[in-house]
């Protein structure tokens, strides 16, 4: 099985980044239920989004950026891409963009005994910008 790339610019790499300085991660009390998790995932991707474009990223940057954060070194495996554009029908790169979100899911849930709530808020802690 091979692992595709989705393009994500790497975090290490001083010129994607552009000297934006990487503040630590904010903590805040764990989601009491898993939709008030996903609202806050929400939240934290829309802020992350404004935020990337107001420093002049494109819409597709800050997109890729957000996509790595997420990812966290999770490479999405070549086999399920392509099960999932062909049961979803979607394009390579949005299946790669669903599959790379959802493998650091079942990992986080994996680190976080089992919790969809506490999974998704370790998602939301890597949006940090």
């Amino acid at each position: 099985m091979t692992a595709i790339s989705t393009k994500a610019p790497n975090p290490s790499d001083k010129t994607s980044r552009q000297n934006d300085v990487q503040p630590p991660r904010k903590s805040f009390p764990p989601s009491a239920t898993e939709e008030e998790a996903k609202t806050r995932f929400s939240s934290a991707l829309t802020e992350g989004v404004d935020t990337l474009l107001e420093r002049g990223h494109g819409r597709e940057r800050a997109s890729a950026e957000l996509l790595n954060e997420i990812a966290d070194g999770c490479s999405p495996d070549e086999d399920e891409i392509f099960q999932t554009m062909k049961s979803l029908g979607i394009s390579l790169e949005d299946a790669a963009k669903v599959i790379t979100v959802s493998s650091a899911f079942r990992k986080a849930r994996t680190t976080k005994s089992g919790s969809s709530a506490a999974a998704i808020d370790e998602l939301t802690t890597r949006l940090n910008l």
